[in-house]
């Protein structure tokens, strides 16, 4: 913490910056939401990420009250059903290996 505040700074010491990558396609963008949705289901902690009770995938199809910014994800996929639709076609996560920054 001294180090820290001599240098003005925050987080960890030994630990590397996290990586950033440039989001520049519409497609990539469906891809990273799904990613974030599926990513209890890639990193093994469940076994369908649509049962997942923390995510917000379930928040953004169910009809309840949310500080989800539900319905510019759904214009994004058009509506609901495309949304769901999106989901079930890339359940395949092979399909989003290349979206992992493990090295």
């Amino acid at each position: 913490m001294a180090i820290n505040k001599q240098q003005k700074r925050s987080g960890s010491l030994f630990l590397k910056p996290f990586k950033r990558v440039h989001v520049d396609s519409s497609s990539y963008f469906s891809a990273l939401v799904f990613y974030i949705h599926a990513n209890p289901q890639i990193h093994g902690i469940y076994d369908d990420f649509r049962k997942y009770p923390w995510n917000s995938y379930n928040g953004i199809i169910s009809i309840k009250p949310t500080k989800l910014r539900r319905e510019d994800i759904l214009k994004w996929f058009h509506d609901k059903e495309n949304f769901v639709a999106y989901h079930a076609a890339k359940a395949d996560l092979d399909d989003i290996r290349d979206l992992l920054l493990d090295d």
